[in-house]
């Protein structure tokens, strides 16, 4: 026989039913309630005023950003809440740099130094490391500037300007920043030219006179390492340098990106223009610039000429074609022309002029059937930026073109 067992009480047996309900209940109601306080840090936070930051906070003491966003309303005292957000989540670079900066603010310069590298530590962008340079550079530290400012151009698409200025008041020329700090990549090259772009036609005259001197280095870097993608910014180095009157250098520097086949352009020879194509167009540099103009419509013509059709409704005094030349300073040239029109009479005020600058040096007539000689000209002593226009400007006495003008050729050549 098996043994008997007594039958348990009913009170027993009733809570034995009972505790897994009361479990369940508890877990639920802990649930609710974690629940709950999420949903009211969460709606506190939207209202975002210190005062609903600070009740989010103590609704979810272990969410950071709330206690990120809380200091940014306390300033300088924040920053207890901001350290208490990095041990909760110390792997956020922007977090460390907010918090240098309050110790900065502070005075504690050993601490703002210490956060600032661990953000470098745990994050591999460039802000980090253009904190690092800004923070050498107010501590007149040039070997640290110099490290973390080549540090933060080696991360690639990132603006150098506040970085090159920096550098510029720390003593360096843009030469010495182009050869301790700008690395040999596409990214960091191209950059630099930008911002020597904008120096190069700074109210510093000597800043100035040194930014146009490395232009031509980082345009020759970039060209031997970079692309076509590269094209404009090289492009508008070639238009600078003829604008800040260095045309030699702007020559070569076309001429070296056209040795490259990435302009479908002839080279240049420099001081020596010679026979212009009048369809060359589109380019920064030395192709054409056109301007819209109504009652005038231009078509190209199958030997590379320019035919212009004039409805008589045009402006009585407008620009039509502009290019830049690179002339040698004390130097004869001669400008000729030759175009022809499909009315008896000449075209009347249509011009073609080469300005120095702004002033006009010479004006030749574009169209006639008469004999019509070259006209003759000398550059000034010291170097300028040269012009050859195309205008229209209606002769006293006489009407608005209205006929179909081809010009065939335009040249600026050098007299022996």
């Amino acid at each position: 026989m098996s043994p008997t067992h007594p039958e348990k009480p009913a009170w027993y047996l009733l809570i034995r039913k009972t505790i897994p309900t009361l479990a369940i209940l508890a877990v639920t109601a802990v649930a609710l309630l974690h629940t709950y306080r999420l949903f009211c840090a969460a709606w506190n936070f939207e209202k975002d005023s210190p005062q609903s930051v600070q009740t989010a906070v103590d609704y979810s003491p272990g969410n950071a950003e709330y206690r990120v966003r809380l200091a940014s309303f306390l300033g300088t005292d924040g920053l207890p809440q901001i350290k208490l957000a990095i041990q909760q989540n110390p792997t956020e670079a922007m977090w460390w740099i907010e918090a240098s900066v309050l110790e900065e603010i502070r005075g504690d310069m050993t601490e703002a130094e210490r956060s600032l590298h661990r953000a470098a530590e745990v994050s591999k962008h460039f802000l980090p490391r253009m904190m690092l340079a800004s923070y050498y550079y107010r501590r007149r530290d040039l070997p640290l500037y110099k490290h973390w400012a080549r540090e933060a151009l080696s991360i690639g698409n990132n603006p150098p300007p506040l970085l090159a200025e920096m550098g510029w008041q720390l003593g360096m020329t843009p030469a010495e920043f182009a050869t301790e700090i700008v690395p040999n990549g596409v990214a960091p090259l191209a950059m630099f030219l930008e911002e020597l772009l904008a120096v190069s036609v700074s109210a510093d005259s000597e800043r100035a006179a040194a930014g146009q001197d490395e232009l031509v280095n980082i345009a020759a870097r970039l060209l031997e390492i970079g692309s076509d993608a590269n094209l404009d910014e090289l492009l508008r180095t070639v238009e600078r340098l003829h604008s800040v009157h260095r045309s030699g250098a702007a020559v070569a520097l076309w001429n070296k990106i056209a040795d490259r086949h990435w302009i479908d352009r002839a080279k240049l020879e420099y001081g020596n223009p010679g026979t212009l194509k009048l369809w060359d167009r589109g380019l920064p540099g030395y192709d054409w610039k056109t301007f819209a103009t109504d009652g005038v419509m231009e078509s190209e013509m199958a030997d590379g000429g320019l035919r212009l059709a004039f409805s008589g409704q045009q402006p009585e005094h407008v620009r039509l074609l502009s290019r830049r030349i690179a002339l040698a300073p004390d130097t004869e040239y001669r400008l000729s022309a030759h175009g022809n029109s499909d009315e008896n009479a000449p075209a009347a005020g249509l011009a073609w002029k080469v300005l120095d600058e702004s002033t006009t040096v010479v004006t030749l007539a574009a169209v006639t059937h008469q004999d019509q000689g070259p006209a003759e000209f000398q550059t000034a002593h010291a170097p300028h930026d040269y012009i050859l226009e195309l205008w229209y400007d209606r002769q006293p006495g006489t009407t608005r073109i209205s006929a179909t003008v081809a010009l065939q050729t335009v040249a600026v050549t050098r007299l022996p």
